[in-house]
């Protein structure tokens, strides 16, 4: 959620992906991800509480890397 002067959103997507944890050391580990981000839904309301349509792709492709350090 964003808010600003002028306007407030919202939006959702739902994140589906593969990783697997790649060990570099005893606790430290990099996590590659590969999947998508599918777009639910969004909300824009300007200054006069009126609700503009937004337009989004649907899906997106999802590329990552992560750095993992265990406690």
């Amino acid at each position: 959620i964003e808010k600003g002067i002028y306007e407030k959103s919202s939006a959702a997507y739902l994140n589906l992906f593969f990783a697997r944890e790649l060990p570099i050391a005893k606790k430290i580990f990099v996590q590659p991800e590969l999947g998508i981000s599918y777009f639910l839904f969004e909300r824009i309301v300007n200054q006069d509480n009126y609700v503009v349509p937004g337009h989004r792709i649907l899906i997106s492709p999802k590329i990552g890397i992560s750095l993992i350090f265990k406690l």
